[in-house]
């Protein structure tokens, strides 16, 4: 059973993308679901260069990086507090 709440939502401190999604469609659009990965799968399948770069593991610390979160799941590590001002 997943953690996520049903629909789940989505944000990107960085791109300001955002959206809702019925928690079965979110899993099939990300093709895993795992929640922790299924974020970055997620953003790489809606076209975020900087999601695929990490999943490719083409990352450098330092740079800038995916900031996809979910929406009201508390506990989680926002990535988008990682975001410079």
């Amino acid at each position: 059973m997943s953690i996520l709440p049903d629909p789940v939502t989505i944000r990107c401190a960085r791109c300001q993308r955002r959206g809702r999604y019925r928690r079965a469609r979110f899993f099939e659009i990300a093709g895993i679901d795992e929640p922790t990965q299924a974020r970055l799968t997620f953003a790489a399948a809606m076209g975020c260069d900087l999601a695929a770069a990490q999943i490719r593991d083409e990352y450098i610390p330092g740079f800038e990086r995916c900031a996809i979160v979910y929406e009201g799941l508390p506990g989680q590590s926002d990535a988008a507090s990682q975001v410079p001002e």
